[in-house]
């Protein structure tokens, strides 16, 4: 009879809250019936429609979040989230930018291959997503950065009430597991790829990774040339004639440059395209321009508070510093600098504040022992999988998959990157909880 019913309904027009079956499609009476994705967000008291497209199958929103979960009367902030729409009868995917929202990793493979709602939702502090607490940082946690992507859900799943899983690329990808560890409830899912997660403020795993792993050892040849290259003559080497055309370039900036040049080649380029630009790195006349590009990139697109957020919890990378101090030592370089120059003065107290408590915990026991379906995707030659769980221990509910060919990202839809055999063993385990 309620078959009959919510078939009824439908032939009326009417869009209906779900129970996602293949088989059977009935009202649920605890959950409301919209006729448009407009009105099931306009009916959400947190939620500000600034953008949308005429067939309402794309919105962007501002959506009113606490500043402190703990405390309301913290005051409170917008952030910003947009959802692309299929159907109230689809799954959604709920894609946890680590930084501003700009679509940087493709999820529209996965969206594609389920059929699925997807809903974005920028990280706090960055791009439109800014609050008073900007500065201070009191609030700038995994926990209440978590808190957000909860909020979030919890006014949304009875606008999309079938399926739900949460993904993320990179930085990304913690903060999807991130959710799940301090809301394990929430999810049916969360799918992760390329997450470093580090459990120190200067994690060395990232250094070894990159010079002993990543890559071919002729690959491997090819950096640390290059890299000696460039730090050759110290502060009154190389490092002058790029100086001269970036403003307070310091030395210690200048080599975190150098280093994350190379690291990018090996983290953004397959086999081939890694040997051409490892080639080209070392010729004098490319140099600069490489270094000039790296250093561009970093300044105009990584915002600083994805330097706040590895210095509050989340580590920072060392890239193997160590293994050049012939070049080095007696120099002005130090790690600390490095992480320095992205700080104002009146944040410098940071440095000392690190907390990795909840990265070790995960490292010690959630990862072996939760029972949330889990899936950790990396790539062989990205040196960012340095950051990988120890595959020995990971509980019976998390899947990892170790990508022969592919790079620091999530595009299933290009062969280049995933052969069939990965895509389709990535793809079962997905359906297995999201379907």
């Amino acid at each position: 009879m309620k078959t009959k019913l919510a078939l009824l309904t439908l032939l009326l027009g009417v869009f209906l809250a779900v129970s996602c079956s293949k088989e059977e499609i009935y009202l649920d009476p605890e959950v409301p019936v919209y006729s448009s994705l407009r009105e099931a967000l306009e009916a959400i008291p947190q939620v500000d429609i600034i953008d949308g497209n005429t067939e309402g199958t794309r919105f962007v929103l501002f959506f009113e979040q606490d500043i402190d979960h703990r405390n309301p009367l913290a005051g409170s902030f917008n952030q910003q989230v947009s959802v692309f729409f299929r159907g109230f009868d689809r799954p959604t995917i709920l894609v946890t930018e680590g930084y501003y929202w700009s679509g940087r990793f493709d999820v529209r493979g996965f969206g594609d291959y389920l059929q699925a709602n997807i809903v974005r939702v920028e990280h706090r502090n960055y791009g439109e997503s800014l609050n008073s607490d900007l500065g201070r940082w009191h609030y700038q946690t995994l926990e209440q950065c978590s808190g957000d992507l909860h909020c979030v859900y919890q006014a949304l799943k009875n606008v999309f009430p079938c399926k739900w899983m949460s993904f993320g690329v990179s930085k990304s990808g913690e903060t999807a597991v991130d959710y799940q560890y301090f809301y394990p409830g929430d999810m049916d899912l969360a799918v992760s790829f390329c997450a470093p997660f580090m459990t120190s403020l200067s994690d060395h795993r990232f250094g070894d990774y990159l010079f002993d792993v990543a890559g071919t050892p002729s690959d491997r040849e090819l950096m640390v040339k290059g890299i000696r290259k460039f730090l050759e003559g110290g502060e009154q080497g190389f490092y002058t004639t790029v100086a001269d055309d970036f403003e307070n370039l310091s030395f210690s900036e200048y080599v975190f440059n150098v280093f994350d040049t190379f690291f990018s080649i090996f983290q953004s380029y397959d086999a081939y395209e890694r040997d051409v630009f490892l080639t080209i790195a070392g010729i004098d006349y490319y140099m600069p321009v490489m270094l000039a590009n790296t250093i561009e990139g970093n300044r105009d697109e990584v915002d600083r508070t994805y330097f706040i957020d590895a210095i509050r919890e989340q580590g920072f990378p060392y890239l193997g510093y160590d293994r050049f101090a012939d070049l080095l030592d007696g120099t002005s370089f130090s790690q600390d600098n490095v992480l320095r120059s992205f700080l104002r003065e009146s944040e410098y107290w940071m440095l000392d504040s690190y907390d990795g408590a909840v990265r070790k915990e995960m490292a010690r026991n959630y990862f072996s022992r939760s029972n949330r379906p889990l899936l950790l995707v990396y790539s062989q030659d990205d040196p960012w999988s340095a950051g990988q769980p120890d595959a020995s221990s990971l509980s019976s509910s998390t899947k990892l998959i170790i990508n022969p060919i592919g790079i620091h990202g999530a595009d299933i839809t290009k062969e280049k990157y995933f052969s069939e055999e990965i895509k389709d063993e990535i793809l079962d385990f997905i359906h297995q909880y999201i379907d």
